[in-house]
């Protein structure tokens, strides 16, 4: 006599012992559910980092087509003076004779004097032409001591973190005078900082931007709280420096860990003067000023000098030279000054607040610090989770009746595998959203 198959088996008791074979069967779909979600956070959220990366360096590569001819329109232009001799004839008349011409050549008695300018031009690249957005990609990012060689985006909101290590739009672009800021995750997304911790006093840090190539070199590392937004201030206007900031220790949000670089400049194009959020928000870059209440502070104001050009005419004497006043202009020369930004300004310069993690990327709206977001911080995604969730289910029970109605449990499995995989994919992605970032 065959053995029964388990479709056509009588129900069993429903005794203690049935319960305990449920209790353990929930166990074990709860536990194997749990270990799918931490493959998906290692490996899911991985995969989607790498995606995002390809675009991230096809955009910059167009970026850099598009810029190619904007670097070279900072030079400072030259100024020149020149001076042109004039020839006259004077004729010579005598009494009953042929007359004749005699040809006398007079050089210009004047002299021109213009007063040097001792300053020198800081140039300004129009970044606000790029109309670059929140996520968009702006630089790429290496340093050899982690083996890292990704590309930075604009913002470090939770979505633009998803795609890159990001910059803080409230610091100046790297390569630009002032401090400079990037944050990155240590674990999911690709971890692109994940070892940041072994970073060493005098590493190479290299950044290329659409206006140059920029070599930094580490100094100090330091773990702060989650609050001490001061660590990406400018505190001086005259050198470009680097800050690197990411969630510390490892899975965790409760610290930061912050590298501190200086610009190399025997390595590295000249910086350029520092321009805030990409030049939105009524940033007027070839002024310097900032949007908000600072603008019209002292500190934050570009100053511009202009050379005048200062000339002395002398009076001719000779009788036979005929002076001819030769002019010399000299172009307008414009110096900017670096703008300091004071620590306790930083973020009333923009919309919003936040601590050093970052901004959420909409203007107008108050900055959130995505590695200080706690557990179920996106509400939004609730309704999601829901939605996969009970897709999910109702995949598995339409596999359970396929199986039934075949008698074949391995029916029932291939009819909804994929299904059930794609469902479960988009539930891992949504319950993501409801854990800190940092994790």
């Amino acid at each position: 006599m065959g053995r029964t198959s388990r479709w056509d088996r009588p129900p069993g008791p429903r005794d203690l012992r049935w319960f305990v074979r449920l209790f353990g069967k929930t166990l074990i779909i709860i536990g194997l559910l749990m270990f799918g979600f931490v493959a998906y956070q290692l490996w899911g959220t991985g995969i989607e980092y790498s995606r995002a990366q390809d675009r991230a360096e096809n955009q910059f590569e167009e970026l850099l087509e598009l810029t190619g001819q904007q670097a070279s329109s900072a030079a400072p232009t030259s100024t020149t003076t020149t001076e042109t001799p004039t020839t006259t004839e004077a004729p010579t008349t005598t009494a009953g004779t042929t007359t004749t011409t005699a040809s006398t050549t007079t050089s210009s008695t004047t002299s021109s004097t213009v007063a040097p300018t001792t300053t020198s031009t800081v140039p300004v690249v129009d970044i606000a032409a790029l109309g670059i957005e929140d996520g968009d990609s702006i630089a790429r990012l290496e340093i050899p001591r982690m083996g890292l060689d990704d590309y930075v985006v604009a913002g470090v909101g939770r979505e633009e973190l998803k795609k890159g290590p990001g910059h803080y739009p409230q610091t100046p672009m790297p390569g630009q005078l002032g401090n400079s800021a990037i944050a990155g995750h240590r674990t999911t997304y690709g971890g692109p900082f994940l070892e940041i911790d072994e970073i060493e006093a005098g590493d190479e840090i290299i950044v290329t931007t659409p206006y140059g190539r920029f070599v930094y070199l580490a100094t100090t590392t330091e773990i702060v709280g989650p609050d001490a937004w001061e660590v990406i201030a400018t505190t001086d206007s005259t050198i470009a420096t680097l800050t690197l900031t990411s969630c510390h220790p490892v899975g965790t949000a409760s610290e930061r860990i912050v590298v501190h670089a200086e610009l190399d400049v025997t390595q590295s194009d000249a910086p350029t003067a520092a321009v805030y959020n990409y030049g939105r928000d009524a940033v007027a870059n070839t002024s310097g000023q900032l949007p908000g209440e600072n603008a019209t502070d002292p500190t934050t104001t570009a100053v511009s000098t202009t050379s005048t050009p200062t000339s002395t005419t002398s009076t001719p004497t000779s009788t036979t030279s005929t002076p001819v006043p030769t002019s010399s202009t000299s172009a307008p020369t414009t110096t900017l000054v670096p703008q300091t930004l004071p620590a306790d300004t930083l973020y009333s310069v923009l919309p919003g607040g936040g601590t050093i993690g970052g901004g959420d990327g909409d203007d107008g709206e108050a900055a959130e610090d995505a590695f200080s977001n706690h557990w179920f911080t996106d509400t939004s995604a609730w309704p999601q989770v829901a939605i996969w969730g009970l897709l999910a289910t109702a995949v598995v029970v339409a596999g359970y009746f396929v199986a039934k109605r075949f008698r074949n449990s391995w029916i029932g499995l291939s009819v909804v595998a994929i299904p059930f995989v794609v469902a479960l994919y988009f539930f891992y992605q949504n319950v993501n959203r409801l854990l800190p970032a940092a994790l």
